[in-house]
């Protein structure tokens, strides 16, 4: 009677055992699925290098020098300097 008693307290413990070993399984395995869905995925964009142009870089330089060049320009004519 006694071992039959030890025997089936032996066989529940076996079975809780088991059945906290697949419950674990299914705990990391669920873990490593919401893992997986966390990834990002790494995409490279290509950048789009735009170069200005020298007017573009340069206008407020040039445009003063330009309206130096004109007003000298428009003096030598009206003074007829010779």
């Amino acid at each position: 009677m006694k071992r039959k008693a030890s025997e089936i307290k032996e066989a529940e413990a076996k079975a809780a055992l088991e059945e906290e070993k697949r419950r674990q399984q299914a705990e990391l395995e669920a873990f490593e699925n919401r893992l997986k869905g966390r990834r990002k995925k790494n995409k490279k964009r290509d950048e789009v290098v735009v170069e200005l142009t020298l007017w573009q870089k340069y206008k407020y330089y040039l445009l003063p020098a330009c309206a130096v060049v004109v007003v000298v320009f428009a003096w030598y004519i009206a003074h007829g300097v010779d």
